[in-house]
């Protein structure tokens, strides 16, 4: 199996966001004898207490997070990158800090002393589909300044974007769904008691806030369960970005026990859910006094983590005339793909040249969702079609997942044309007292093209004789128009029988849509005598 699959060539597809708290709380791990996608040894990510890869099939930390400091994500939908903490920074204060309370009572500083087993150092997360399951599954990691004690960690994925703010509060609030994972090793033990917690804020199993999907040890090399699980390096191991240990001053390797990972199937997580899995915005890291779910939470480590992706893709036709011949209509297909892990909501996409925004009724799954429209112009064209589609996590919440996409509109093929008849007559008229011989010129021009004419001139030569025109102002699609002149013949013949009169018509017409390019047509030579037939008197 290749190592790096790409991530586009995934099955990207997952149902879900929003988790009924009925749902949420129904949610049990998968009975003994039921198929679950491991998170453990899929292939996905080598959860084997170091954080670099080795000969098995999947990425590590180091594929995941290298080069410092964004990383280029390995296999990875999407990832954190190495967020450092530095000793004693960014701490939680107050007795509102717990894991059961809602984030608006949450309060932290900027440093302050924290206990060293409680000091992270640096914290990171990543998100991958399996492509067989189309399961979503995070992987999570810290590493600790000091390993002497218990050890209480914690993982939340926030559905909202969660920062913190100036003045010591944070920004953002709990959403039902969001997802805690809590990892604690007593007496430096190496098997970890690992919980999954679900946030549903009324109702919970735990102080009214949480609902327990699992709890029990669940180490990832003597996997128990598949679901979720975690391990820790019981041995020195290779760090492949900056850690200081407790008592060091240079950079070193991770101590045993210092480094911790795990991974959250969140599909199964979610399989009881209304809904599915929900969109996660947000990570965080954190250390707790205790195994207590109320505990004073100690150290943080937050970042974005929009393990959401939306993707639009859009088509172009070719620009056709409109039924009146008088614009052009270009027909376009836009299609919105889920690509992330998770239900989307207020999912919104914007055509430029149609001018419209359009949000989808219903929240974005494993389905994609097509959207043909159109739009006219007088013009024909080419066009460059922009468009784009925004979605959040939560129905209302702020933009999580964006792209955009360009198609051109080819310009629509014309084929203006015009044609003219002519015929003649001649007639005798009394002009100063003299009788002369006039000629006179007629006969139709049509417009026998798609598009409408306009400016239209027909011009006859009038054989040697001074020309003539006349002027049509405009000619719809297969309509037709007389025009008529008056010759002043200059040819004569001896013989008045046989003197004659030959003269050609043209017309030159100007298209009023796409290609404005004058077209042109001549008539056959006509000829007539010039001398009226005789007539017999009645």
């Amino acid at each position: 199996m290749d190592k790096r699959r790409g991530r586009r060539a995934r099955s990207m597809a997952l149902a879900g966001c929003m988790l009924a708290l009925a749902a949420c709380s129904a949610a049990e791990p998968a009975p003994v004898g039921v198929a679950v996608e491991s998170v453990h040894d899929e292939g996905l990510f080598e959860l084997d207490r170091n954080a670099v890869g080795g000969a098995e099939d999947g990425d590590d930390w180091d594929d995941v997070n290298l080069p410092l400091p964004g990383g280029d994500g390995g296999d990875a939908f999407d990832h954190t990158g190495v967020l450092p903490d530095g000793s004693g920074q960014t701490i939680f204060r107050g007795g509102g800090s717990k894991d059961d309370l809602d984030i608006t009572g949450w309060r932290h500083r900027a440093s302050g002393p924290v206990p060293d087993k409680d000091d992270i150092t640096n914290a990171y997360a990543a998100a991958y589909i399996d492509e067989d399951s189309g399961d979503t599954i995070l992987y999570f990691g810290m590493d600790r300044v000091d390993t002497a004690g218990d050890a209480n960690m914690g993982f939340w994925f926030f559905q909202q974007s969660v920062t913190a703010n100036a003045d010591g509060t944070f920004d953002g609030e709990h959403t039902v769904g969001d997802l805690l994972v809590q990892i604690d090793y007593s007496n430096g033990g190496t098997v970890p008691n690992v919980r999954v917690l679900v946030w549903v804020g009324t109702g919970g199993e735990i102080n009214g806030t949480l609902d327990v999907f699992f709890e029990g040890s669940a180490d990832c090399l003597s996997p128990s369960q598949d679901t979720v699980c975690a391990t820790t390096n019981v041995v020195e191991a290779a760090s492949p970005w900056t850690y200081v240990q407790k008592g060091e001053t240079a950079d070193g390797p991770f101590p045993p026990l210092s480094f911790v990972e795990g991974g959250v199937n969140i599909s199964e997580v979610f399989a009881g859910a209304e809904n599915g899995a929900p969109c996660f915005s947000s990570f965080m890291a954190t250390t707790r006094a205790s195994t207590s779910v109320d505990a004073v939470l100690k150290d943080w480590v937050l970042g974005a983590f929009e393990a959401c992706g939306i993707e639009i893709t859009k088509t172009c036709d070719q620009g056709r005339l409109n039924e009146a011949g008088t614009g052009f209509v270009f027909d376009y297909h836009i299609t919105v793909t889920n690509i992330g892990g998770g239900l989307l909501h207020d999912v919104t996409i914007t055509d430029d040249l149609a001018g419209t925004t359009t949000t989808l009724e219903d929240p974005l799954g494993a389905t994609p969702v097509t959207i043909d429209g159109s739009f006219e112009s007088a013009e024909n064209g080419p066009f460059t079609n922009t468009a784009s589609v925004t979605a959040a996590a939560v129905p209302g919440g702020e933009v999580v997942a964006e792209d955009e996409t360009s198609d051109v509109c080819e310009a629509a093929d014309t084929n203006p044309a015009v044609t003219v008849s002519k015929v003649c007559e001649p007639r005798l008229a009394e002009i100063g007292g003299q009788v002369v011989v006039l000629i006179d010129g007629s006969g139709q021009v049509c417009n026998t093209g798609d598009v409408p004419l306009a400016g239209i001139t027909v011009t006859d030569d009038c054989g040697s004789g001074p020309s003539q025109t006349d002027t049509i102002a405009s000619l719809a699609v297969g309509a037709c128009a007389d025009w008529e002149v008056t010759c002043t013949p200059s040819e004569s013949n001896a013989d008045p029988e046989l003197a004659e009169f030959s003269d050609t018509a043209s017309v030159t017409a100007t298209p009023t849509v796409g290609d404005t390019t004058p077209v042109t047509d001549s008539s056959d030579l006509a000829t007539c005598a010039l001398c009226p037939e005789p007539t017999t008197p009645g």
